[in-house]
């Protein structure tokens, strides 16, 4: 896809990229920036945080050059160590630098970034990847201190990117970030691979004729994988030849798997820890999403791009991808019994799958990396202009 533009654009302007949690989603997009900026005219520079970089996040950075690539560790909850981190980092980037542009990532790679391109006196841009005052189990006084900080923070950078319409709604509207400075840029992949349904199913153990709900994500509370457990076992899966695969590594499965024998559906799910999302939706007929709240999750992406109908927690960019009855189904987050009966309802009609699934394909264009990039590029030069 970004291989695919031309190449005849040299780096002429630099940015650094700064992230702590390198997991999952944000781990993918920031090595997407790294891998496709050069493409439009910016050189990039990663500073990471090696305590928490998973594994496909580790062997990605293996293709950047490694003076490119600079460990840092930071902290994940704020605390006097920052002060150290700060520190640090200021040095860091006086020697690697000077930075036309300091890019922060989640809420300690943003906090980082806008204090220590303040210092400088560089511009910066930040990308909180889902605002931690979007979840909805946050206690009041807390999201008030977040919120606090979050709407201090704004006043030292140039931009906020939101990866949604609804993030940026609660950026403004709740945050009272000055609405200006806020940009939507949705995520964005290249190619899903090709079909590997068959191999797949044989090696979670699954008939090919079963019927495959899929879900992906970290067994962690923000995802809810325990309401996904009790949202399928309400759809009869032994009556429906329905098998439910759960991809992701966390604390909980041990949880996730005890509640499933007690609503006697173990025998029905599968757990194959990490596989690649792209790869693992070709062996899915179904794909929800339980999540407590998102930014723009990259799997709702991957699905819409794999075709599939979903069923899906009403939370941040979701509605962006999942138009409820043209490809979808929307539900409100920590509501077991209305996903339960949203994922009954498609898991029986094929005709609707059928027709989600077309609507799903003829969206995939819609989140593109190419659009993501170039967008961003676009929130860059405008905050080189402010």
């Amino acid at each position: 896809m970004v291989q695919e533009i031309a190449h005849s654009v040299t780096a002429c302007r630099r940015v650094v990229q700064i992230v702590e949690s390198s997991n999952a989603g944000v781990g993918r997009h920031v090595l997407d920036l790294l891998q496709g900026l050069p493409c439009f005219g910016w050189e990039g520079v990663l500073v990471y945080c090696p305590l928490r970089a998973d594994e496909k996040f580790r062997r990605r950075i293996q293709d950047l050059p490694p003076e490119h690539v600079i460990p840092l560790p930071m902290r994940r909850l704020p605390g006097p160590n920052d002060l150290r981190t700060i520190r640090k980092l200021r040095g860091l980037l006086r020697e690697l630098g000077p930075f036309d542009l300091v890019h922060g990532h989640s809420s300690k790679g943003g906090l980082l970034a806008r204090l220590v391109a303040k210092s400088l006196g560089w511009p910066s841009v930040y990308t909180p990847h889902a605002f931690i005052t979007l979840d909805p189990t946050m206690p009041a006084w807390k999201r008030r201190v977040y919120g606090r900080a979050e709407r201090g923070l704004a006043r030292f950078c140039q931009a906020v990117i939101a990866v949604s319409t609804d993030e940026a709604e609660h950026a403004v509207q709740s945050l009272k970030i000055p609405a200006e400075k806020v940009h939507v840029v949705y995520n964005g992949i290249g190619k899903i691979p090709g079909d590997q349904r068959d191999s797949l199913r044989k090696q979670l153990n699954i008939h090919q004729d079963a019927l495959v709900v899929g879900w992906i994500g970290r067994l962690a509370p923000q995802k809810d994988p325990l309401m996904m457990v009790r949202a399928f076992a309400q759809t009869e899966p032994a009556q429906q030849h329905a098998v439910l695969v759960m991809v992701g590594t966390g604390d909980m499965l041990w949880e996730i798997q005890q509640l499933a024998r007690s609503l006697g559906v173990l025998e029905h799910c599968r757990f194959p820890g990490e596989l690649d999302g792209e790869t693992a939706m070709s062996a899915f007929d179904v794909f929800a999403l339980s999540s407590r709240y998102e930014g723009m999750p990259y799997v709702i992406i991957e699905a819409v791009a794999a075709g599939l109908p979903i069923v899906a927690t009403h939370v941040g960019g979701v509605a962006n991808a999942v138009m409820p009855e043209v490809n979808g189904f929307l539900v409100p987050s920590m509501r077991a019994d209305e996903l339960g009966a949203a994922l009954r309802r498609l898991i029986e009609d094929v005709s609707l799958r059928q027709k989600f699934s077309a609507a799903s394909g003829q969206m995939s264009e819609k989140f593109s990396l190419e659009t993501m990039l170039r967008q961003t590029v676009e929130v860059y030069e405008q905050a080189l202009s402010r």
